[in-house]
């Protein structure tokens, strides 16, 4: 801290006791100021505290430390850009926006406006800066309230489809007696009952799957199935999964952020078969050619292999199967799904070219490029379904068996919150390797 010393001479008019008259009388005023000496910052405590709870990997402390050294005795108010800094750094924007997060919860910095930020000067203060000029402006700034507003959503070719879901509901023939084989509901399908149409939530469902029952995602008229008799939307889809590389179990651990309800089908024991629920965040009206292409590509998406069973499908339910869910998570996201599936149906179907031998090579040794969305995976849910995904695309360039449990190890130890390695091992690289 340098002081700074400054006298001045003042002359003020004095009563003088003795004599009763007014007298001139100079008087010395000492003035001190206090401000950093040039070549030195100060760091506080707190700024440790700080760093410790929100660093988690060494990409973050360089993140942290290039975003701290924005801020200078010129410059105490800094414009941080999500998107410049993910350029800088090549992270994703999300990664940054988590971290800017993280400092304004620790106090580190102080939102200003949108993106104007403040650094804590009773953390940390920038070399020559004014520590007593910062503290007092700190704690004079307002609490940032951002604003809201209102969205309008324009009509597109979607906007049918993806208006918020008002009603929920399954088609169903529920049969009665104990454990019944597939042949048996075949067998009771065939009488010719029609299905019955209820409005259900879907967590309501797994009521449904519990039982010896035939059903459907889709209303039919007069409860007849049939590709001309589908009435409106539904709000949840059924995935068939008959050739699967991983078990029931494995897929209930890849899907955890989001809703679902996964059963067996018909052979009770075999674990790589069964079928997957999943609730929709809006009511889906789209055409039978379209339904198809839909499921596809929801499936890619997941990292899963399902079959693509028409918009009329009925499904059967087994009254002795275990039943998996998850009911408070996420609702899957149509309006992606819609964007691809409309693009395939209007398009030509092209071949994907194979790569060559040297070309997959390549790929496989680029990995931050090949796998780009695997280690730039936002982490706030999915993380466990991109691990898979860049596995499964690792398998289909050609790679080994180890470089997918090595790949999978890189990108889970580049992430902030890291999977725990027994897990990552048990539910995403075993079932890898033992489908290759």
């Amino acid at each position: 801290m340098q002081i700074t010393t400054v006298s001045d001479i003042i002359t003020k008019k004095v009563l003088n006791e003795n004599t009763g008259e007014l007298e001139l009388q100079d008087y010395t005023q000492i003035k001190k100021t206090k401000r950093m000496r040039g070549g030195y910052r100060m760091v506080y405590k707190s700024y440790d505290d700080a760093i410790i709870e929100v660093v988690k990997s060494q990409k973050d402390l360089k993140i942290i430390i290039a975003i701290r050294d924005k801020f200078t005795y010129k410059q105490v108010e800094h414009n941080l850009s999500a998107i410049e800094l993910a350029e800088e750094f090549s992270v994703s924007r999300q990664k940054i926006t988590s971290i800017l997060k993280d400092l304004v919860n620790v106090k580190l910095l102080k939102k200003i406006t949108r993106s104007l930020y403040r650094l804590n000067p009773f953390m940390y203060v920038p070399y020559k800066a004014d520590a007593e000029t910062l503290q007092r402006e700190w704690n004079e700034l307002p609490e940032y309230i951002p604003k809201r507003k209102t969205k309008v959503v324009k009509e597109d070719p979607f906007i049918k489809a993806w208006k918020k879901a008002n009603s929920k509901g399954t088609s169903y023939l529920k049969l009665q007696g104990g454990n019944m084989t597939k042949q048996e509901i075949t067998n009771e399908l065939k009488k010719g009952e029609p299905l019955e149409f209820v409005e259900v939530e879907f967590e309501e469902l797994v009521d449904l799957l519990s039982n010896n029952a035939i059903y459907s995602n889709y209303q039919f008229k007069h409860g007849k199935r049939g590709k001309d008799n589908i009435v409106g939307g539904t709000s949840f889809i059924v995935l068939d999964i008959d050739d699967s590389n991983i078990t029931d179990t494995e897929a209930h651990f890849l899907l955890s952020d989001l809703n679902h309800i996964i059963a067996r089908t018909s052979d009770p024991d075999n674990v790589f078969k069964f079928r997957i629920l999943l609730e929709l965040d809006s009511v889906l009206n789209i055409d039978a050619i379209q339904y198809p292409y839909f499921i596809e590509s929801v499936a890619n998406e997941l990292g899963l292999v399902s079959d693509r069973l028409p918009q009329s499908q009925i499904y059967y339910s087994y009254a002795d199967r275990e039943i998996l869910s998850v009911l408070d998570g996420d609702k899957l996201d149509i309006k992606p799904h819609l964007v691809n599936s409309a693009e395939q149906v209007n398009s030509k179907p092209v071949k994907p070219k194979k790569l060559t031998n040297a070309q997959q090579k390549d790929a496989l040794e680029n990995k931050m490029t090949t796998f780009e969305y695997a280690f730039n995976c936002p982490e706030n849910g999915g993380g466990s379904r991109a691990l898979y995904k860049a596995g499964k695309h690792a398998i289909d360039l050609g790679a080994s068996p180890s470089y997918v449990e090595s790949l999978l190890r890189e990108i889970n130890s580049f992430w902030s919150n890291p999977m725990e390695e027994s897990r990552l091992e048990e539910t995403l690289i075993r079932p890898l390797i033992r489908g290759m």
